[in-house]
């Protein structure tokens, strides 16, 4: 693929996103409602340290798939440390962040706005290694109480240290490290059951890694749908990209690339953090809701070329990396969905066959690890593999596809077009 932006490249941005197990908050409407009167919600949440880093900060967003809610304000706690199974170590040091402007001693932010986002203070924090365990505590209140409360994408890897709790006058827990050893705090309303719901959208730092930062235009699966279970990485995509990478989550269930681009403050409110976040790469894994919907190869690709398009014009021109499409089938594995029309499978294999005989992108080419030998269209059942439903891989399957693509990540997220 020819270097965009130009002959001489573009210059390479040493601050940016550099941890992986983020997710904006993009949760389908409902799935974590407010509960009535209550205006505070506080919460611990897992990430992972991606890049050897310093000066954190941390990028709290006010929006939500669908109607924004009201205003609120956030404190958050920092921490790292060597990565343990849940629950963590105590940290090699914590700090309560600071926001310019902000209100108690400037640990509380200024009011977010409706569609808004803030950024913390940097701070120095000992701890941030490649590989270490990146833990935010946040304390969000709102100026009335939220029909429901932001949710993203990410799951609950356990029932440790990921806890949290809502109500109207919440301890303040931010201005100094509490090891709640591993209990669930009182009233703490997760997500479907798994899935958090208050953590910050980016942390934000500086590295001398020269490393790809990555946002996930997801969907269901993207988000580990079939796994049955939440984990620290769910979900194929999830799987490969690890913690060796910096990465966060844009899409939620159903999502499809032509909701995104279906019009410009759609586009541009799911897409608002990409160059604040240095975002490099990104990952168009939505596919099987276009191709329900009756996109063909050409209606597809055409779409993935119109977000390149508007993706060079950010300073960073980040570059599109497909995906293939897994099968769609009834739950028995043989026929097609239920639903779908008489022609999504046929051009479910046309345009899977489009995106590996194009050069323009990179590929993640998930189809070719989650298909039956004799019939692509079926799902491979050998070892374990297959799905539940039809649509969603199973966790054998997720994890056969993150195996299978395990080399394709040095190519397909090289930032060698960076000066």
């Amino acid at each position: 693929m020819a270097p965009r932006g130009g002959a001489g490249g573009i210059a390479w941005r040493s601050r940016g996103l550099i941890a992986s197990r983020m997710s904006d908050p993009f949760a389908l409407t409902g799935l974590f409602p407010g509960g009535g009167t209550n205006t505070q919600v506080t919460e611990n949440t897992r990430h992972m340290v991606a890049v050897d880093a310093t000066n954190p900060s941390v990028v709290f967003r006010n929006v939500r798939n669908g109607a924004d809610g009201p205003a609120f304000t956030v404190k958050c706690g920092i921490w790292a440390a060597p990565y343990s199974a849940d629950p963590g170590p105590a940290p090699v040091e914590y700090k309560a962040l600071t926001w310019s402007g902000g209100s108690d001693s400037g640990r509380r932010s200024p009011s977010i706005p409706a569609g808004g986002y803030l950024e913390s203070d940097q701070v120095a924090l000992a701890g941030l290694a490649a590989g270490n365990l990146l833990m935010t505590r946040q304390y969000e209140i709102f100026a009335s109480a939220p029909s429901f409360w932001l949710g993203n994408e990410i799951s609950i890897q356990g029932t440790g240290d990921e806890t949290g709790s809502v109500g109207t006058a919440l301890t303040d827990t931010i201005n100094s490290y509490v090891d709640y050893g591993g209990g669930v705090y009182y009233g703490y309303p997760s997500g479907g059951g798994t899935r958090q719901f208050s953590s910050p959208s980016l942390i934000l730092g500086d590295t001398t890694t020269r490393k790809a930062r990555i946002c996930l235009l997801n969907d269901s699966i993207g988000m580990g749908s079939g796994e049955g279970a939440g984990g620290l990485f769910i979900g194929w995509p999830q799987r490969l990209l690890n913690d060796d990478y910096p990465w966060y989550l844009v899409g939620n269930q159903g999502y499809s690339l032509a909701a995104l681009l279906a019009t410009d403050a759609e586009r541009d409110r799911r897409l608002a953090l990409l160059d604040l976040g240095g975002i490099t790469h990104l990952v168009v894994q939505v596919i099987t809701n276009d191709l329900s919907a009756g996109a063909t190869d050409v209606t597809f690709l055409a779409n993935v070329d119109a977000l390149q398009a508007y993706l060079d014009t950010l300073p960073l021109k980040p570059r599109c990396v497909i995906c293939t499409s897994t099968p769609r089938t009834n739950a028995s594995n043989n026929a097609k969905y239920g639903p779908d029309g008489a022609l999504v499978q046929a051009n479910r294999l046309a345009l899977n066959a489009a995106i590996r005989a194009q050069t323009k992108y990179a590929v993640l080419d998930a189809a070719l690890y989650s298909e039956a030998a004799g019939d692509p269209n079926l799902w491979d059942t050998t070892g374990g593999k297959g799905t539940g439903d039809g649509i969603h891989p199973n966790a054998a399957t997720h994890a056969a596809i993150a195996a299978g693509l395990a080399s394709a990540p040095a190519t397909a997220f090289s930032v060698a077009h960076y000066l």
